[in-house]
């Protein structure tokens, strides 16, 4: 399944025409990209598996928000499984996306730690701010519009990326 908003796109920009619907599903899916990696998330509701070195850390981060509340955890430690999923030892923050250990930090002696997860979004319920910022995106980078750019100093801007930005700011994981 692929986050697919190509109706609720033209909905908004009031676009009935069929004509257009490869192109402008193609710019939707990189502007999908565009926003999974300035966000450093995946936004895209499907399971998921992440692996991680121990690294002493108390938390671990992971990258498809919010996290389904069913979560398989499982750490191997020189090819013994370890179950993570205590909740005397360990955390989750299904809304942030990181599982803590609650005493200590998660020991720089497991060779991996392995997280298998459902996480992101569905097209119904992905936030508004980030529909906004995907859909702003498309228009900016949809080459039927044309390129909206502004010269400063040796780069190149959109002229509407710092909403953009700003929109999608408080869905940035910072690791």
């Amino acid at each position: 399944m692929t986050l697919d908003f190509l109706s609720a796109y033209k909905t908004d920009k009031r676009i009935s025409s069929t004509t257009d619907d490869t192109r402008l599903s193609s710019v939707l899916q990189m502007g999908i990209g565009f926003i999974e990696n300035w966000c450093n998330r995946k936004l895209e509701k499907i399971s998921r598996i992440e692996t991680f070195t121990g690294n002493g850390e108390t938390f671990l981060q992971l990258h498809a928000l919010p996290i389904d509340s069913t979560v398989a955890i499982v750490a191997t430690d020189d090819g013994e499984t370890i179950d993570l999923t205590d909740t005397d030892t360990y955390k989750i923050d299904y809304t942030n996306g990181r599982i803590y250990k609650l005493s200590g930090g998660f020991f720089s002696s497991h060779e991996s730690i392995i997280i298998t997860y459902t996480g992101g979004y569905t097209t119904t319920t992905m936030p508004e701010t980030l529909k906004a910022a995907l859909y702003m995106w498309v228009s900016n980078h949809d080459s039927r519009n044309g390129f909206n750019t502004l010269q400063v100093g040796e780069s190149l801007i959109l002229n509407r990326d710092s909403e953009i930005m700003q929109l999608l700011s408080p869905h940035k994981i910072y690791e």
